[in-house]
């Protein structure tokens, strides 16, 4: 039972700061994508690499 309740409280966090970097918009999440996925949204003019490296950063500061 403690091991159910560990998952799902590490599934709360995840999901938790996955939303804290994407918020509203699917993009701030485009470090999970493909390289070339990643540069067709950097040739769109949707976010910049400083941006998405910003983002993917605080991701990671936040799951450790």
């Amino acid at each position: 039972m403690i091991f159910i309740l560990q998952i799902l409280i590490y599934l709360i966090l995840f999901t938790a700061a996955v939303k804290a970097v994407a918020g509203n918009n699917p993009v701030g999440c485009v470090f999970f994508y493909p390289k070339p996925v990643q540069q067709r949204v950097y040739d769109l003019g949707l976010t910049t690499p400083e941006i998405i490296r910003k983002r993917k950063t605080i991701f990671f500061t936040a799951l450790s």
